[in-house]
Order: C-alpha cells, then structure tokens, then sequence
C-alpha cells in the first residue's frame, strides 16, 4: 500500500469517527420522539428571573418581554441588560415592564452582559435564572418547563432552539434554518436519550442560582455559550436538554446577515472544536469521565457544510487514487460516512423539516455549500474573534 493511499485511508478513518456520532444522534433522536411523554412539572414554588442581554434590539426587545412577561408569576421578574445600546433599547423595554440596566464599557459581547445582569441580582437573588436573547421567544410554558427542570436536578436546562424562516425565505435562509433543526430536534434530543451531555445554545436557557452565580461569565467569546456549557460539564454541572421547553428566533432577513451570522457561528464553532476537544479529552483520560469523553465527540462533528465539502473532496481524491493503485478501501470508507451524514440529515427533515424546508429546496444543498466555501477559507486567512449583530 502506498504512502498516499495510507494518509487518505487514515482521513477516512478519522471523519468516519463524526459521521458516525452524527448518524447515531440522529437516530437516536428519531427514537425519542416517537417515545417521548412530558415530564410532570414540579408544585414547588420559585422565584424567577428572566434575564435578557441586548445590544441595539429597540425593534424586537418590546415583543419579547411583553410575551415572557405573560409566563411569569407575581414576584418573578424581567431584567433586560442594554448593553452599550445607541437606540432605543432600554426605553421600550421599560414601557414593556422590564427593569433595565444600562451598560456601557468598551469590553464588548454577550459574557459581559450576562456577567453584568447576575452580578446585579447578588443582594437578592432568584432561585433559577432564565437566559434569553432579544430577538427569541419562548413557546408558552415554557419558563415554567425550564425552571421545573433546573430547580429539580441543580443542572441547567436548555429548551428546544429553533429558527423560523419567513413565508418568502431564500434557499440559503431556510438550508440554514434546516441545519439549525438537525441540531435541535435531530442531535440534541439523541445525545439525551443517550445519556450523553447537551450543549448550551446561548437562549433559552435556564440556571439554579448557585450555578449561574459561580459560572465564567464574563468573556468576549463569539461563541460564549458552547464554552460556557464545557466549562460547566467540567465541574460536574452538566446542561440537561428540556425538549418541553422551545425557543424560536427568526432567520435574519438578507442573504448577506445569514453569511455574517453563519460566519460569526462557524468560526467560533471551529475555533472551539480545535481548543476545546483537546482539553476535554485531557479531562477525560485524567478523571476517568465517560461524559467529557461522550461531549468531545459531539463537538467534533463540524458544522454540516464544512463537514459534507471535506467528504466530497476527500471522496474524489479516493476514487481518483483507487484508479491509479487500484486501491478501494479508503474510497468505500469514506462512502460509508457519506451514507451516514446523508440519512442523518434526511431522516431529520423526514420527521421535523417538511414544513420548512421542501424537498425541492434540499437540492439547492450544493449551491448553499459551495457559497459557504469563502467562509471557511476566511477561517484560514482571517478568523473572526469578535461578536457581531446580525441586522433584524
């Protein structure tokens, strides 16, 4: 066997490992649902607060908190953080009958407004701390979903997050929205069932005080709300998915904010996938955790884009070198992945995704990869490392 064929073999192997923990998420999740039955919600009463971080949101923030106010009890609270806002921020969501805090520092991201909103509340704290960006809502009960979930097992709850694309959405707006959807209701409730840990998506999310009130915070990290779920699987806290609960945000309205978006995700995702799953598995092996073990394998799927471009590359590459050396295990390992992401995904839009996504749409896929190849070259070239918001 020669060199060649041997490092693309090995390629193979190692994007087998992904496409593998992909495939089984997903068939896991395909499971849970058709099994699932609600939790009992707990009697127990609790103090709540719902803390929204905002950055320039004067034109969604109203709706949001007028909606959550709507799913809280007397003596919970709305506490809305404007954060270095130039609009109008802080003045609709005090007519919407939230507190306001006003930041304003040069440190600049979402850590720094969740730091700034839990040390605000340290005189008289709640008993769960609800996160939620400005421009999401929460379907009905689901505060109530999110803080029973918590309250009983001391871990964070994350619910159900969605994107919805609007009636006259474009190709690359609702392929968007369909790989939000397989992480959503395709990996993250089969990791669940699996028993393994669930990543943190940055709303929706719910915290017992003596959680959030010791957790890093404070960090211009454009993806704050992955590390923030390592940092806490690491110290023994690990986010619990709640698929009663559901938060659901629009796809942001042009072609281009879905690229910036897109880029400020992927970077950060990639960024995390390359310092994270080392430190996880240092973890792992030194403490003996299978769960550090199973959360470095859900990180290491990359983003669906990027994952199915480098199987189509490394797939010419293979039958190219297999008709030269007449060589075809790496060709038909790779194959192998590709099967195992394809039903992954197709399974998921089978169950979930119809609605948004029709059929014909899923074969623009190849035209939404391709416009996504300068993102990933951007990786490479210029990453991004600040936060950003994308236009509403």
């Amino acid at each position: 066997m020669s060199a060649l064929h041997l490092l693309i073999g090995i390629l193979a192997i190692v994007l087998m490992v992904p496409a593998a923990v992909l495939l089984v998420e997903c068939l896991g999740g395909a499971l849970f649902w058709s099994r699932h039955q609600a939790r009992p919600l707990s009697d127990r009463r609790l103090r709540t607060v719902v803390l929204i971080p905002a950055h320039n949101e004067e034109s969604s923030v109203g709706e949001t908190v007028s909606h959550v106010l709507g799913q809280l009890t007397p003596g919970d609270q709305v506490i809305v953080v404007a954060d270095n806002c130039t609009d109008k921020t802080a003045e609709v969501a005090q007519q919407a009958g939230a507190r306001v805090l006003q930041r304003s520092s040069p440190d600049r991201g979402k850590g720094y407004a969740l730091a700034f909103g839990v040390e605000s509340l340290a005189d008289s704290p709640p008993d769960v701390l609800v996160v939620l960006d400005a421009d999401t809502r929460l379907k009905d009960g689901s505060v109530q979903r999110l803080v029973s979930e918590a309250a009983a097992t001391g871990r964070p709850a994350q619910a159900v997050y969605l994107l919805q694309p609007s009636a006259n959405a474009t190709l690359k707006q609702r392929i968007s929205a369909l790989a939000f959807l397989t992480k959503s209701l395709g990996r993250a409730p089969g990791a669940y069932l699996l028993g393994c840990p669930n990543q943190l998506c940055g709303t929706g999310m719910a915290f017992p005080w003596e959680v959030i009130r010791a957790a890093p915070l404070a960090s211009a990290n454009i993806v704050e709300d992955v590390k923030l779920g390592i940092d806490l699987t690491i110290h023994g806290r690990t986010p619990l998915f709640c698929p009663d609960a559901q938060v659901i945000g629009d796809v942001v309205p042009t072609d281009a904010d879905v690229h910036g978006q897109r880029c400020r995700w992927e970077h950060g995702h990639l960024y995390t996938m390359l310092t994270e799953i080392p430190r996880l598995l240092a973890h792992a092996i030194r403490r003996g955790r299978i769960d550090l073990l199973a959360l470095a394998l859900d990180l290491s799927v990359p983003p669906l884009s990027l994952f199915v471009l480098l199987l189509a590359l490394l797939q010419v590459i293979a039958i190219v070198a297999g008709c030269l050396m007449s060589q075809w295990t790496a060709a038909w390992l790779n194959g192998a992945s590709i099967a195992a992401v394809a039903v992954a995904v197709f399974l998921t839009w089978l169950l979930h995704g119809r609605s948004i996504v029709p059929f014909r749409v899923l074969l623009g896929i190849p035209l939404y990869i391709a416009w996504k190849i300068p993102l990933y070259v951007a990786f490479v070239v210029k990453r991004q490392t600040k936060w950003n918001r994308s236009a509403r």
